[in-house]
């Protein structure tokens, strides 16, 4: 009965959880920047990417098409920025490695 009583009480607090709710990575920081660009993103085509990249979960926070040559930030799990892509010089390495030949898509975290 305790057993039952237990897991029960796990799934409802899991199911009861909103999806904006849950904490991405080991940070609250990336959480909070999710926050962030969610209140500060274009009105659309802003996204943030969740990626497996050199052995690491990093996020890709990418504010929209309404920043004129505006860089996609890069950030691992536990909140340290390792690079941008894109912006004025048209970037497409971190860590002296290409992005997009190399990260492998986990999931979207959110897009407008």
């Amino acid at each position: 009965m305790k057993k039952t009583l237990f897991f029960t009480l796990i799934i409802i607090s899991f199911l009861s959880c909103k999806k904006d709710e849950m904490i991405y990575g080991d940070s609250i920081c990336i959480q909070n920047k999710i926050i962030e660009l969610k209140n500060n993103a274009c009105a659309s085509g802003a996204t943030i990417n969740q990626y497996v990249f050199q052995n690491i979960i990093v996020f890709a926070f990418d504010q929209g098409p309404c920043i004129a040559d505006g860089a996609t930030e890069i950030y691992t799990e536990s909140c340290e920025l390792i690079g941008f892509l894109g912006g004025i010089s048209g970037n497409d390495k971190i860590n002296g490695v290409n992005f997009a030949q190399n990260a492998k898509l986990i999931k979207k975290v959110w897009a407008n």
